[in-house]
């Protein structure tokens, strides 16, 4: 079995040219090394001369026996890291942060005449969001992006200040930013990432089962950086700065776990 990065393009390009080989008409492969405008115009051509169906299954077939590496951004605290280290990666329970809110926020000037709002504030963003119309975080997963440097460099904004809904009570709380340079002073950017099968993967890129349009999400994203490729060789997945997100449902364990700290330095387009 062979682990796909994304951003990794070498490694697994030759398994699908070796794959298209057997499936492709020769005047698609030669239409699609020709210079295309969009990364989808070549997936195009070779979807118009096999057939989606067609081509969804094949390469899904080929694709069962492998896993795709998922990277989840975030900034935490050394207590944060020693409980992921020690209980894998969990989703989200809004209410359970209260305790680490509080040891990071305490210090800010307006803390004493605004902590009696942070139970009403988690509840908001938290049990409470349907009547709080801030729409639903605790969705039962954890949050991947399938770009390494899609999150590094492009949706960064984990990494830099910590879960998004931190950055919501904190705002809510003090009603501004003014609480956003402790987020980032108090904790450090973690780089987390962990193998799924494309099965797997596919299933967490579509959590509602919705019908796709031409391939199946994870499968169609590897496979048009594949064929776009054929006529801009010198244009990689990493030049996106951008990333298809996922939703891992339940706990990852820590064993499954691969753990990088980053800098600042690293978070800079």
């Amino acid at each position: 079995m062979a682990v796909f990065e994304y951003d990794k393009h070498e490694a697994w390009e030759p398994l699908f040219s070796s794959w298209m080989c057997e499936i492709a008409p020769a005047e698609a492969m030669t239409a699609a090394a020709q210079p295309q405008e969009y990364i989808e115009d070549a997936r195009d051509i070779f979807l118009a001369a096999i057939g989606k169906k067609v081509l969804a299954f094949f390469l899904t077939e080929k694709l069962a026996s492998h896993a795709v590496k998922v990277f989840h951004g975030t900034r935490v605290s050394n207590r944060a890291l020693a409980a992921i280290r020690r209980e894998g990666l969990k989703p989200l329970n809004l209410l359970g942060r209260k305790a680490a809110l509080v040891a990071e926020l305490q210090s800010h000037p307006k803390w004493s005449s605004q902590q009696h709002r942070l139970d009403a504030v988690l509840h908001k963003y938290g049990p409470g969001w349907e009547r709080g119309g801030m729409g639903k975080r605790e969705d039962g997963g954890v949050h991947v992006c399938l770009s390494r440097s899609g999150l590094v460099k492009g949706c960064n904004h984990y990494l830099t200040h910590g879960a998004e809904v931190d950055n919501h009570v904190t705002r809510d709380l003090f009603s501004d930013d003014s609480g956003m340079a402790l987020l980032q002073r108090m904790r450090k950017p973690m780089l987390i990432s962990f193998d799924l099968t494309f099965a797997e993967a596919e299933a967490a890129a579509n959590p509602y089962a919705v019908s796709y349009e031409h391939l199946p999400f994870i499968t169609g994203t590897f496979f048009s950086a594949w064929a776009f490729r054929l006529s801009t060789p010198l244009w990689s997945p990493a030049q996106e700065r951008d990333s298809l997100a996922l939703r891992v449902p339940g706990i990852v364990p820590p064993h499954r776990l691969t753990i990088e700290t980053l800098s600042d330095a690293d978070l800079e387009p």
